[in-house]
């Protein structure tokens, strides 16, 4: 027990002695010393004496001096890493405003040498002609002072960017440029709606005699067309409108309104008249269920329905009756010009 606890404690007492002797340390006693502190068998001893003494590095000299030094402490090897300032928002506001400021004074004081320098070198003798410049074969310029300033290697400087303006949360960017943008196409903008009220204020004022002194039936009535299909009350209004937009700006080459005369019709012995009610002669117009009902510009079929209008005192008009044509009969056939009147109904 006791042998072992010396050798143990051996190392220890060599790192106090030795630094104050100055000994010479060979290579043998210092693996002894190591293999003995680790208690290695005799043949773990050979081999670890062999492997340590082939380090030339350490053990081929015999005036190599060892000193054990005492590291100082992690505190001391290892300094603690300072955190960086933190810079107030006060502090990078007026950073800010000083690139600002300076970026619009050296726009200013550029503008300006530049202005002069033109005005010393170049005096106006009128406008210059368009210089052509070389391209090749991929549509880039090889001639002229910054292509040669390219080929020669040089770069402009890389200007500094603007910071962008102080703003609260939620303040929207004020730029000069874009809100007097925005503001030209308002004023665009209402400028066409106001021409488009004006365009339509005669149109509207027909339609509004049409629609409060006139007997336009219901926007739900229905009138069903054998043959075609049903048409809405609405679709009747529609034509209305339409014809008092043909009466404000209509042209006489226009195919439609045409008059209607409300003559008899039928084979001999059952001859009649389409709008019994109807006396005098009326505007005929194309009606269907689109938003925008038939336009009398359009090259489209008008269709077989047909609504009958006359004005009414008021200025405004009445519907006398939808009518349609028989969509049975073919181009030549007896009756095929005849007009049906149609009787509208509510519900399905």
């Amino acid at each position: 027990m006791y042998p072992r606890f010396f050798l143990t404690v051996l190392p220890v007492l060599l790192s106090v002695v030795v630094p104050s002797l100055s000994l010479p340390v060979q290579s043998s006693d210092l693996v002894s010393v190591e293999a003995r502190s680790f208690d290695l068998s005799s043949d773990s001893q050979a081999v670890f004496a062999r492997d340590v003494a082939d380090d030339s590095s350490l053990f081929e000299r015999d005036d190599v001096e060892f000193e054990i030094v005492a590291r100082a402490d992690d505190e001391d090897i290892f300094r603690r890493a300072t955190p960086r300032p933190k810079v107030s928002k006060a502090a990078q506001t007026a950073r800010k405003d000083a690139v600002r400021a300076k970026v619009t004074h050296n726009q200013g004081a550029n503008a300006s040498k530049k202005a002069a320098l033109i005005a010393a070198n170049h005096p106006p003798q009128g406008k210059p002609a368009r210089k052509k410049y070389k391209k090749d074969a991929n549509g880039h310029i090889t001639s002229g002072w910054r292509a040669d300033a390219r080929a020669k290697g040089f770069r402009p400087p890389k200007q500094p960017k603007t910071p962008k303006p102080n703003m609260a949360k939620g303040e929207h960017k004020t730029n000069a440029k874009a809100v007097a943008s925005q503001a030209a196409a308002n004023a665009r903008r209402q400028a066409k709606k106001a021409a488009g009220r004006a365009h339509h204020a005669p149109i509207n004022a027909i339609h509004e005699h049409t629609r409060t002194h006139g007997n336009m039936p219901a926007r739900d009535a229905k009138y069903h067309v054998p043959g075609h299909g049903t048409l809405k009350g609405k679709a009747v209004r529609t034509g209305a409108y339409n014809l008092a937009k043909q009466e404000v700006y209509g042209h006489k080459k226009d195919k439609y309104p045409v008059a209607f005369k409300n003559m008899e019709q039928g084979p001999p012995g059952g001859r009649h008249v389409p709008i019994p009610t109807m006396a005098g002669h009326g505007h005929e117009y194309p009606i269907n269920n689109q938003r925008h009902g038939f336009h009398a510009t359009s090259t489209e079929n008008p269709g077989p329905v047909r609504g009958i209008y006359q004005k009414n005192a008021a200025g405004g008009y009445n519907i006398q009756g939808v009518v349609a044509h028989d969509t049975t009969k073919k181009e030549g056939d007896a009756g095929y010009n005849d007009h049906h009147l149609i009787t509208p109904t509510h519900g399905p």
